[in-house]
């Protein structure tokens, strides 16, 4: 992966750890309180090398990340605690 694809993603992960955080901290339900990201794991273009990044041609496509995150509760997975598309820009 280039380097800046690996900065690309590197902030990512910093922004979803930081959003984790900031969804459970404020959870008195014990789940919350000991809530863990255990594992995120690349998958799809980027993972396997094929990704697409051709921004300047007619059709305008970029691969995005695909990543699933695994955590230590089951009652996490709620995608209403944490947003499910990182902001752009």
């Amino acid at each position: 992966m280039p380097p800046r694809k690996q900065r690309e993603i590197g902030r990512g992960l910093e922004i979803l750890h930081e959003e984790f955080e900031d969804a459970l901290k404020e959870g008195t339900a014990e789940f919350k309180k000991r809530g863990r990201i255990l594992k995120i794991i690349l998958f799809g273009p980027y993972a396997k090398g094929g990704w697409v990044d051709e921004p300047f041609t007619m059709k305008g496509y970029r691969s995005d990340f695909d990543l699933l995150i695994i955590v230590n509760d089951r009652r996490l997975c709620d995608l209403r605690i944490i947003g499910t598309r990182p902001p752009t820009g």
